[in-house]
């Protein structure tokens, strides 16, 4: 487009009524009113169409995880199964931990043009063919062959989360990861409302064949984004062998700060963690009723984090987030405030309006902490090993909340409620001084410009 139409188009549209229906004609077909320009379609920039179609893979990726976890032991209870038996399901997150097992594999020859969006396909096809078969052995059948059912299809979306955050690592510059992690934020909130509310209300009122056909659906057309999506070669760092790269596991735990890294992933979001998972029963136990429990902890919870990751993608933010260690700290700080805040609910009896704040707060806490840690997740993968560095780092994610969740409710028995919210806001203050030890030096990202 000339100089002089991109400078004065807008202003000048309309410069003579007499000739405003050729004046529309000739700026639509030199592009100037053409949603579909160069800069972007609908007026979008390229650095938001990338995320754009990045974002709606990753919601339509999370959304049957999402289900398995939250939605289906609704069904399962429902239909009159045990709890020990619905417990079982839970291990469909088990691939999401042991994904670095297998990730060597996707890596390899990754600086070829498309590789990553060929896995994508590939495992999409596959995730979205077997949530439609799935269709036809529901939850009132055999149970053991439904969670062999669900553990292969598990596996193969922890392979397809894999082939996605690799492409995003990939294709995403240093000043876009900040915007990239807030739309993965966004994306996962979304999937959350799909997989623990309407999904239920679809079989509620349609049946399971429904519930899954709109499930695979909705994974198999997120596959078409991929045309829009250009994954150039990586030249560059081409490997000089073709094997598959094993040794990236311990070549990642080889580079500097990588172990401190590791130890923070593991360890800065314990008490925040465990705090968010002893809510429930606090709120059962300070005598709130099922309905208002389910509504401050599911649809409040899930739009304030929805929210605050869309927020996090407003320009301003996005350049606060280049500044990476100081992002790191207040994240780390807001946990620890988030959490202390549910000490004074407890101390003061739980009144309603304190209870919705807390619950603001520590829903804001979470999603801003995940921002600017996957922001972080794929500052330090490496081009070539984008899947095996990005797999271990989310194991070390998913370890340390797994971890805390499950001895929560432990520590919440033998402590009591109040040493539980003392204990926790201490630990929050202790992480944010080990995270300002830890989280310095050359190794930490910078923004070279």
């Amino acid at each position: 487009m000339p100089d002089y139409q991109k400078s004065s188009a807008v202003k000048n549209l309309f410069p003579d009524k007499k000739n405003t229906i050729l004046d529309k004609q000739n700026l639509f077909n030199n592009g100037t009113l053409c949603p579909f320009q160069k800069e972007g379609f609908f007026m979008l920039t390229e650095k938001h169409k990338r995320n754009f179609m990045l974002g709606l893979l990753f919601t339509a990726k999370s959304i049957p995880p999402v289900f398995f976890l939250m939605g289906l032991p609704i069904i399962l209870r429902l239909q009159g199964h045990s709890l020990s038996s619905i417990g079982l399901f839970q291990l469909a997150s088990l691939p999401y931990l042991l994904k670095f097992f297998w990730a060597p594999i996707l890596d390899k020859n990754s600086h070829r043009e498309n590789h990553y969006k060929s896995w994508i396909l590939a495992t999409g096809i596959a995730v979205g063919v077997s949530v439609l078969l799935l269709g036809f052995w529901g939850p009132d059948k055999n149970l053991h062959i439904l969670f062999g059912i669900i553990m292969a299809v598990s596996l193969l979306t922890a392979t397809l989360d894999i082939a996605i955050s690799s492409l995003y690592i990939k294709l995403l510059s240093y000043e876009e990861r900040g915007l990239g992690a807030a739309g993965k934020i966004l994306a996962v909130n979304i999937a959350t409302m799909f997989g623990s509310g309407l999904l239920v209300m679809v079989y509620h009122h349609r049946g399971w064949a429904m519930l899954t056909s709109i499930t695979g659906g909705l994974v198999l057309i997120s596959l078409s984004v991929l045309v829009f999506l250009e994954e150039p070669p990586d030249k560059e760092n081409a490997p000089q062998s073709s094997a598959i790269p094993w040794a990236g596991i311990w070549g990642f735990f080889a580079r500097v700060g990588m172990v401190r890294w590791m130890m923070l992933l593991v360890c800065k979001s314990t008490s925040i963690t465990a705090v968010f998972f002893i809510i429930r029963p606090l709120l059962v136990d300070q005598g709130y009723n099922p309905d208002t429990i389910a509504f401050l902890t599911g649809m409040f919870a899930v739009a304030v984090g929805a929210l605050t990751s869309m927020a996090a993608g407003m320009k301003k933010i996005q350049q606060w987030i280049l500044r990476r260690r100081v992002t790191l700290l207040t994240s780390v700080a807001l946990n620890a405030a988030a959490v202390a805040l549910f000490m004074s609910v407890y101390f003061l009896g739980s009144p309603l309006w304190l209870v919705y704040l807390a619950i603001t707060i520590i829903n804001v806490a979470i999603s801003f902490v995940s921002v600017v840690s996957g922001t972080l997740v794929m500052d330090f993968s490496q081009s070539g090993s984008e899947g095996i560095d990005y797999s271990l780092q989310m194991t070390a994610i998913h370890a340390g909340g797994l971890g805390m969740a499950a001895i929560s409710g432990i520590m919440a028995e033998y402590m009591g409620y109040g040493n539980f919210f003392i204990f926790h806001t201490i630990l929050g203050c202790g992480l944010i001084l080990l995270t300002a030890i830890l989280f310095r030096g050359d190794w930490v990202p910078k923004n070279e410009k």
